[in-house]
């Protein structure tokens, strides 16, 4: 009985030429995007699902007023002047890392090879917040003042392998950092490697909030009233929190700021920007 239903399918789809093609053609791309939404849909959810604690990581976001007179409503990070204030006033936050870019000439220790490279500047709870796999080190290599993490990635750009703890990276020619840590590869699923702002991301370093300060003293001052896209200010909550319990939390007053900032808001840290 089927072999017969086929056959007449056959012959129509061969007498109506074109009217089958058309009906062939549209279900073929019908299926094609509902496969590549699924699959985008899924990869989607999934943002970030490398770190255990995704759940419970928000980051903290700016909104403009409306009379700021600027090309955009709202922007991904805030002051870095304002962790201090959120710590304090939010003590039930189990965590807060500020991240800072700024650009050095990075040279290693024998001096001859020199690469212009952005350094993350992070306060030490960054590896605390998300549970990096490490190559070498541990979660407390941000606690060194003179440390330097590195990705897997530019491990092997600067020495060509990735068992280089004690290695000295050398920023600017003035100060000797050595190598605390070694981070392995993070998925392309995750915010770390799939950034707008900066599409090699993998290519990071990591070096403590802090020095930076004594690396850039005017910089560092300027960036306290500055806010640049892809610097984030991360949470961690504790596991009894959740987003809907911070967004109920009172944030630290904006009016020791210039007034460009009319709120602050919160976002799970795993969408993409």
């Amino acid at each position: 009985m089927y072999s017969n239903y086929i056959k007449l399918a056959l012959r129509n789809m061969a007498k109506h030429r074109l009217y089958a093609a058309i009906n062939v053609l549209g279900l073929g791309i019908g299926l094609t995007v509902f496969l590549l939404s699924t699959i985008l849909a899924h990869y989607e959810r999934n943002h970030d699902s490398m770190f255990s604690k995704r759940d419970r990581i928000f980051t903290a976001g700016s909104v403009f007023a409306a009379d700021a007179d600027i090309m955009v409503t709202e922007t991904d990070s805030i002051y870095t002047a304002m962790e201090p204030l959120i710590r304090s006033e939010l003590q039930d936050v189990e965590a807060i890392a500020r991240t800072v870019r700024w650009e050095y000439l990075v040279s290693l220790g024998n001096g001859m090879d020199s690469y212009y490279q952005r350094i993350h500047f992070a306060d030490p709870d960054l590896l605390k917040i998300f549970d990096f796999r490490y190559l070498y080190g541990d979660a407390g290599a941000l606690s060194d003042p003179t440390g330097i993490v590195l990705s897997e990635s530019i491990a092997r750009k600067y020495f060509g392998r990735t068992d280089v703890l004690g290695e000295v990276v050398t920023l600017d020619h003035k100060h000797d950092l050595h190598v605390t840590a070694v981070i392995a590869y993070v998925p392309p699923d995750s915010h770390f490697t799939n950034n707008l702002t900066e599409p090699s991301f993998s290519l990071w370093c990591w070096h403590p909030y802090q020095c930076w300060r004594r690396f850039r003293a005017i910089a560092w001052r300027r960036t306290q009233g500055r806010l640049s896209m892809g610097d984030l200010t991360y949470m961690l909550l504790p596991a009894d929190r959740d987003g809907a319990w911070l967004r109920q939390q009172s944030m630290p007053s904006t009016s020791a700021m210039p007034q460009r900032i009319s709120r602050i808001y919160h976002q799970p840290a795993g969408l993409r920007r």
